[in-house]
């Protein structure tokens, strides 16, 4: 996985070959088909493994803080510490879930897997294998009920879940330069080609 990470950013993900992430990990073909049937999987694999740690991270801010806003403030920091670190992987992954199908089934990551790839996080072998779709409305629902937070916007867990989403893409997203986007006139300085 990690082989696969350290390509990305100069190179998609259909670019870089199973042949040479092979023999950076000295295995063959055979055996990545064999735990991974297609390249992509092994992409989801470390979505997989990036959850589990995000919500390795959230029950600790919520069991030390006693606070689903403190869980769910600590996934969206490390989201931006992880999209500060290498946006790439970011967008790549984000690429990457547009392409999965909605209704994939994805296996579990064993307790062995969450050891090895985790060692210094007590306790992350017993965590539900979840998704964020999972994970941000249990802790909005958990603010909501324990902490007594009413905000419209945040009646429902999973419209909460949306706005957080949402405030923290543009949190992630590089700054652009008004003069290089398409739609900015660089002499006027303002978006030009928009419908009234």
């Amino acid at each position: 996985m990690d082989a696969l990470l350290s390509r990305i950013g100069s190179h998609s993900i259909e670019q870089i070959p199973v042949k040479e992430l092979c023999a950076e990990v000295e295995i063959s073909k055979a055996t990545f088909f064999k735990h991974f049937p297609a390249k992509s999987d092994l992409l989801t694999y470390f979505i997989q493994l990036w959850i589990i740690e995000m919500a390795w991270h959230a029950n600790q801010a919520a069991q030390a803080q006693g606070s689903g806003l403190e869980a769910i403030g600590e996934i969206f920091a490390l989201t931006v510490r992880d999209a500060a670190r290498r946006i790439d992987i970011l967008l790549e992954i984000i690429a990457h879930q547009a392409r999965m199908p909605k209704d994939l089934t994805l296996p579990g990551v064993s307790a062995a897997e969450r050891l090895l790839r985790f060692p210094d996080l007590a306790g992350v072998e017993t965590l539900p294998s979840e998704g964020l779709k999972t994970i941000l409305p249990r802790f909005l629902r958990i603010a909501i009920d324990k902490e007594n937070y009413r905000h419209p916007a945040y009646s429902r867990p999973d419209a909460g879940a949306v706005l957080c989403f949402f405030r923290c893409a543009t949190m992630c997203r590089p700054p652009r330069s008004r003069r290089h986007h398409p739609s900015v006139s660089p002499a006027a300085g303002i978006g030009v080609g928009r419908r009234p």
